[in-house]
């Protein structure tokens, strides 16, 4: 008898047509697109992250297909490196110890501060 009147009342139909919007949602997602400056294109092109690259000549616009995400945290201070200074900062995730090496040493391989990451990427082995 409980069952009947919950199925008559509007708070079963209402949670019913948010698990549709958000499964709508889901499926339809479109994959996401970012704007970035010329400069970080370049380090993708060098970095071999990217799969696939598309020129609109009308838009002067690139469309690249990356193998992994693509995220810019992080800032370079332009300051000299010595012992115990902070020339940057950087935020690198990855999954797993190997992969966080990896993102890690491309990063400061782009950004020329192999040295100040080298003690990281050690304790990472």
């Amino acid at each position: 008898m409980n069952l009947k009147r919950l199925a008559r009342g509007p708070i079963l139909w209402v949670v019913l047509a948010v698990v549709m919007i958000l499964i709508a949602f889901a499926t339809l997602r479109v994959p996401s697109t970012q704007a970035i400056d010329t400069s970080d294109g370049l380090a993708l092109l060098k970095g071999g992250t990217v799969e696939q690259v598309r020129i609109t000549d009308g838009l002067q616009r690139v469309d690249m297909t990356l193998t992994q995400d693509f995220t810019k945290d992080g800032h370079d201070y332009g300051k000299q490196a010595r012992p115990g200074r902070k020339v940057g900062h950087a935020t690198v995730c990855a999954p797993a110890a190997g992969q966080l090496a990896a993102r890690l040493g491309g990063m400061a391989q782009a950004l020329g501060r192999e040295v100040q990451v080298a003690p990281v990427l050690s304790e990472l082995d």
